[in-house]
């Protein structure tokens, strides 16, 4: 008997060793700043490190060894692709899941074998498999991932209670059949195409806003457009494409350019924005070759990548609040002759004026203190104007530098004489070049004004 059973012990410790799984190891995670960037592993079964918050893109991507992931109860996000293509994965557990990116799971078991009417991930909708005419959504989805409800074909009232946040890009994207859409007020974000081939945006006239004031579509035909104060978001090509958009007015409501928002209006020659915009996404005006001017209100905090690619500027005057200038921000502006940075702002980044190949001057305050040594790749013609002990004299020191401020005349240092030709053209009598905007802006404020014309008669009398 003891025979037996140690031969069946024996025989259950052999089959375990052969059948055992690889472990993941901490040196298979590549974590940055709480985002897990990488898992290079081959553990069948993965537990995600406590701590990481965020899953990034395509994190495991292509990985076909791991079969099942747990989540710590940190993570709340998962990137694009994060899991494509997984070919074994058929379990995600835990998590504090709200958000989940474009194809974060296509192409697994887990989400292609999925069977729940609404398929979700913590609180967020990754699919929905029924076939209803008419979907309300369950209580406790914060927000529906990209493409969740993809050519729905039967669907045609959608109605979400209180709570939703977010509904991704795509979400609806040729339902062709929807017409009645109710989105609560505490949906803040509508990401690009999530109505596209909708009866209920096919048919949409004039403005038509969702959720907290979110602009998905301008249906008109005004070549100039002042959008209401109801809204507060432009959403992702929202006037993306117009032929015929010319002008364009936000009210001070309106926090948020998305992506794309008005790419490629060709004639859009007049832009009008208020205080209360904080964000401007990535191409959220890149190809409008007809916009001449950018003036960014003092209280914008971020313009993203591409965010004015290939656009017709020639001035821009960037003010903010600790205003980040994200890469190939202004990009391949051929015409940009001169730009103005307020002391607002705060990050410069590399290649953020890439391409400007007419830009002459640039001025930069003495408090921007993250100057990328790129930001004006290509930019041969480009001088710096800025102050004794400037941080963007020695991150940009690959370009000419002038300390001189106030010499708006060229001749013979800062006088009165200045002053006076300040003065000349802010009257409307005379215009100025790129150096004149530049060493005319004394206080670093993106503009200038009767401030600067002081400034420079108080130094001259010899006070601070």
């Amino acid at each position: 008997m003891k025979k037996l059973v140690s031969f069946t012990l024996a025989l259950v410790l052999l089959l375990g060793a052969l059948t055992a799984l690889p472990t993941a190891a901490a040196s298979d995670f590549t974590v940055e700043d709480g985002v897990l960037v990488r898992y290079t592993g081959a553990a069948a079964n993965v537990t995600v490190p406590d701590g990481v918050y965020a899953v990034g893109d395509s994190a495991f991507e292509g990985n076909a060894a791991v079969r099942s992931v747990t989540l710590p109860s940190t993570v709340y996000t998962v990137g694009n692709r994060a899991f494509r293509n997984c070919s074994s994965l058929t379990q995600v557990n835990g998590g504090a899941v709200t958000s989940v990116g474009v194809f974060a799971f296509n192409g697994t078991p887990y989400f292609e074998n999925s069977t729940a009417e609404f398929f979700t991930l913590g609180s967020c909708l990754l699919w929905y498999n029924g076939s209803a005419a008419k979907v309300t959504l369950p209580a406790g989805i914060v927000s529906i991932a990209p493409f969740a409800f993809l050519r729905c074909d039967g669907l045609n009232s959608f109605s979400a209670p209180s709570g939703l946040v977010s509904v991704g890009e795509g979400a609806f994207y040729e339902c062709a059949a929807l017409s009645a859409v109710s989105l609560p007020a505490t949906v803040t974000y509508i990401g690009a195409s999530a109505f596209e081939g909708t009866a209920f945006l096919n048919r949409a006239s004039g403005f038509a806003v969702l959720g907290d004031g979110i602009l998905i579509r301008y249906a008109g035909t005004d070549a100039q457009v002042t959008v209401p104060d109801t809204v507060r978001r432009v959403a992702a090509g929202a006037f993306a494409g117009s032929t015929k958009l010319t002008s364009v007015k936000l009210p001070s409501s309106v926090y948020s350019i998305d992506g794309g928002a008005f790419e490629n209006c060709a004639k859009l020659a007049s832009l009008s924005l208020t205080s209360g915009l904080v964000y401007i996404g990535e191409n959220a005006f890149a190809g409008c070759t007809a916009l001449k001017e950018f003036n960014a209100p003092a209280t914008l905090t971020y313009i993203g990548e591409d965010a004015f690619l290939g656009s017709g500027l020639q001035f821009v005057s960037l003010n903010g609040t600790k205003l980040t200038v994200a890469p190939y921000a202004f990009s391949y502006c051929k015409a940009l002759r001169a730009a103005l940075l307020s002391s607002g702002v705060s990050v410069l980044s590399d290649y953020a004026f890439a391409g400007c190949t007419a830009l002459e001057g640039i001025s930069i305050a003495p408090e921007t203190l993250i100057v990328g040594s790129k930001a004006l790749d290509g930019c041969n013609k480009a001088t710096l104007y800025c102050a004794q002990r400037c941080f963007a004299a020695s991150a940009l020191s690959a370009h000419p530098v002038s300390l001189t401020k106030g010499d708006a005349d060229g001749e013979d240092g800062m006088t009165i004489l200045d002053a006076t030709r300040i003065q000349r053209y802010l009257a409307g009598i005379i215009s100025f070049d790129a150096r004149e905007l530049c060493v005319s802006d004394m206080d670093y404020d993106a503009a200038v004004t009767i401030l600067d014309v002081t400034r420079i008669q108080r130094l001259l009398a010899g006070f601070s």
